[in-house]
């Protein structure tokens, strides 16, 4: 899905986390082959590279313009609303493991740090520093990835969410 920018037909973009640059060769929205996707569309697209093969495109891949490349990081600082912890790891605390969904990538995450509790009526701070948070907790949270994500910050792209 195109989230913001342009893409046309004989453009080089670039795919991370993986760092490989393409050449668009074709972009297909349904069953018709269009010369440029906008915001909002959702497209395939057939590409051209010299480190082109299956490994290059992965789950959670993000493709971008090569001057302006999206962040690719292991660890990032985040607000999470946590619905539901397990019963037998109910507490939410520093070392804490689990599994973050975001866009389309699934990582496992272990929590460095808990830096702040924020009441889920108005967003502001409850508690700096807390020790841990329970289920249907918002926290902005220090999280070290197992492997690097795209991200971006939220101030620069909010309508990404």
């Amino acid at each position: 899905k195109v989230e913001t920018g342009v893409l046309r037909t004989g453009d080089m973009i670039l795919s991370n986390p993986s760092s490989v640059t393409f050449k668009v060769l074709q972009i297909q929205n349904d069953e018709n082959i269009i010369t440029v996707a906008k915001p909002g569309e959702n497209v395939k697209i057939l590409v051209k590279g010299s480190d082109v093969d299956e490994d290059c495109i992965i789950r959670g891949s993000v493709v971008s313009q090569p001057d302006s490349p999206v962040v690719v990081t292991s660890d990032i600082v985040c607000q999470c609303r946590l619905l539901t912890l397990l019963e037998n790891k109910s507490l939410f605390t520093a070392g804490y493991e689990a599994v973050l969904h975001i866009h389309t990538a699934v990582e496992e995450i272990t929590v460095v740090k808990l830096m702040d509790q924020l009441d889920p009526k108005n967003g502001k701070s409850l508690q700096k520093l807390p020790k841990f948070v329970k289920s249907n907790s918002i926290v902005i949270v220090h999280l070290k990835l197992a492997k690097p994500i795209c991200v971006e910050k939220f101030a620069d792209f909010e309508q990404l969410g």
